[in-house]
């Protein structure tokens, strides 16, 4: 799309379970954004992740992203998730970004 972008290939290490052989990324040198990842389990494509450049939006001095969809190539689904009318003005307990609480739910 004419958008400068770094591409990562990344493997699991050899001892991790992993459904997937490698995963390869093309982040947004603007943004730092994963704009499209494909999770490969041999030779084939299994998933592919991908957002619109137009998608990313900024709030305030945040940016994010308001559309990613994630396609599975071989059962032929699709999901799309949308965010839109993010408003980073808002104070938000730090306590809600506590990587130490994630696993406990809000």
């Amino acid at each position: 799309d004419g958008h400068a972008v770094n591409v990562i290939s990344l493997k699991p290490v050899a001892s991790q379970k992993s459904p997937y052989k490698s995963v390869k990324a093309w982040e947004d040198q603007k943004s730092c954004f994963v704009v499209k990842a494909e999770f490969n389990t041999g030779n084939a494509v299994r998933k592919r992740m991908t957002v619109p450049f137009d998608r990313i939006k900024q709030s305030g001095k945040y940016w994010y992203l308001s559309q990613i969809s994630m396609e599975d190539l071989v059962k032929g689904s699709r999901t799309v998730m949308y965010m839109d009318g993010v408003d980073s003005s808002k104070d938000i307990p730090s306590s809600n970004f506590n990587p130490a609480s994630f696993h406990l739910g809000h």
